[in-house]
């Protein structure tokens, strides 16, 4: 299972990774830049995960190439905790 460092948080359910990795969490859809909750979500995420080393399992690839993924930060399921913040 691969892990790396994340970079960047772009929104509440997508990030960078210093291997060069964009990753997308499987089953999470949190809103878009500009709508309503984007900024709690994106905050969210990066609590979890900014400068911290993720461990994923890609599940796919999306239509703008990003892994599709399970992702554990300290034992953390974060794609269990960005639902809570994005049902």
């Amino acid at each position: 299972m691969p892990m790396s460092l994340c970079t960047e948080v772009v929104d509440g359910d997508s990030f960078h990774t210093a291997d060069g990795e964009k990753i997308r969490l499987e089953g999470v859809n949190c809103p878009e830049k500009g709508k309503p909750g984007w900024e709690r979500a994106k905050s969210a995420l990066e609590r979890l995960v900014l400068n911290k080393v993720v461990r994923y399992e890609g599940v796919a690839r999306d239509t703008w190439g990003r892994v599709v993924a399970r992702v554990w930060v300290d034992g953390v399921d974060v794609n269990e905790a960005m639902r809570r913040v994005c049902p």
